[in-house]
């Protein structure tokens, strides 16, 4: 994969290429800096799983391309949905909690109407 990497983009300024060959790093300038990705299990850290129901649809399929390019994600099934997470997917249940914790609340606003000229709080002004 690094050696694909360095191929590819050893000309663009934001890749940063490896020390030397004994490295297993690479960095991309990011806006904020430069960030450095560790390609030791970086394919498997980073393969989204497949959702169930695109496994059994693909499964069903008749058409032989679609099953051929899948065919790996078909075979692996019931294993794929065991996997960890998608980040995604986490995300979406975080999501999930944060709007089931708001809609049991029961918030409230307070707004001044007429501020008082200094615009500070505890003036009273008439």
């Amino acid at each position: 994969m690094l050696n694909k990497l360095n191929s590819q983009h050893k000309l663009n300024s934001n890749y940063i290429p490896p020390k030397n060959s004994y490295e297993t790093q690479f960095g991309i300038g990011h806006f904020a800096g430069i960030v450095y990705y560790e390609t030791k299990g970086f394919l498997e850290k980073n393969r989204d799983t497949l959702h169930g129901d695109i496994i059994q649809l693909v499964h069903s399929s008749k058409n032989k391309f679609i099953k051929q390019i899948f065919q790996a994600d078909v075979a692996m099934g019931a294993e794929t949905r065991k996997r960890s997470p998608t980040l995604s997917s986490q995300f979406k249940r975080s999501l999930d909690l944060l709007m089931r914790t708001l809609s049991v609340c029961q918030p409230f606003f307070v707004r001044c109407i007429k501020p008082n000229e200094y615009k500070k709080s505890m003036v009273e002004y008439y």
